[in-house]
């Protein structure tokens, strides 16, 4: 049995077939987890959410930016990452789904799990 790792922003009822599902632990994930197996909700510190929410306010306010899609909830998604990261480095996996390609960037940049997982991975959205 091959195991598999879906690794996440916003999970879906379409994630079935896979080992492992990394997601982000809030109220809205929570609730979708309860009724899958093999969920690992990484959970978001206070002070990284308060420091997007400073950064999202200056970037809306102060830099008055139109589109600020690219900067919402950078902090949140830098640390999600990262913890996604170090439990791949540290789960044995065959392979690896990833919902975005900034998803898969920044996981497999860090750890050697580029190296690990070159030929192993999908990407499901650009």
């Amino acid at each position: 049995m091959s195991k598999t790792a879906l690794i996440t922003m916003q999970p879906t009822d379409q994630t079935t077939g896979t080992t492992i599902i990394y997601a982000p632990d809030n109220a809205a994930n929570r609730v979708w987890a309860a009724k899958q197996s093999n969920v690992q909700l990484i959970s978001i510190p206070g002070y990284v959410r308060f420091g997007d929410h400073i950064v999202n306010f200056f970037v809306k306010k102060i830099v008055k930016q139109g589109d600020v899609s690219a900067y919402s909830n950078m902090l949140q998604f830098v640390y999600f990452s990262h913890m996604v990261a170090y439990n791949v480095a540290n789960t044995p996996v065959e392979r690896l789904v990833f919902a975005t390609q900034d998803l898969a960037t920044k996981v497999l940049m860090q750890f050697d799990n580029q190296a690990r997982y070159n030929n192993q991975m999908t990407v499901l959205a650009k």
